[in-house]
């Protein structure tokens, strides 16, 4: 829980070096994300659809583990402003859906206000 509270979005970082095993281990995290379009492959968008879920799960679980290990975080959830240069940069051959930009924070962002837990959610 307390990474969760604790995350922030963050836009500046440090020059310090990320070490490669903690980023490893961070993208691992990102594995064990829910993955609820297993064995879904009937229908198109409901393919669509979990194959979103999923992979915002796995960020979710790539930022907390970030939290965790001490690293800043940002979810770039719309690339569209720099598709092509990002693609290219990375060399990828799939469809870019986000980016996650991480590194030692610069900055410490307050916590954004959120509703009160009465608010969102109802017991039935």
């Amino acid at each position: 829980m307390k990474e969760i509270i604790e995350r922030r979005s963050i836009r500046k970082y440090k020059k310090d070096v990320t070490d490669r095993k903690d980023i490893e281990a961070i993208l691992k995290a990102g594995i064990y994300a829910p993955s609820p379009y297993l064995g879904i492959d009937t229908d198109r968008r409901v393919s669509e659809i979990c194959d979103t879920l999923s992979i915002g799960a796995s960020v979710q679980n790539i930022l907390l583990t970030a939290t965790e290990l001490g690293y800043g975080t940002l979810w770039i959830a719309n690339t569209c402003f720099a598709y092509n240069e990002l693609v290219e940069l990375t060399g990828m051959k799939g469809q870019l859906v986000g980016a996650i930009s991480l590194g030692a924070a610069a900055e410490a962002p307050m916590q954004r206000s959120r509703k009160d837990f009465t608010e969102v959610v109802e017991f039935c």
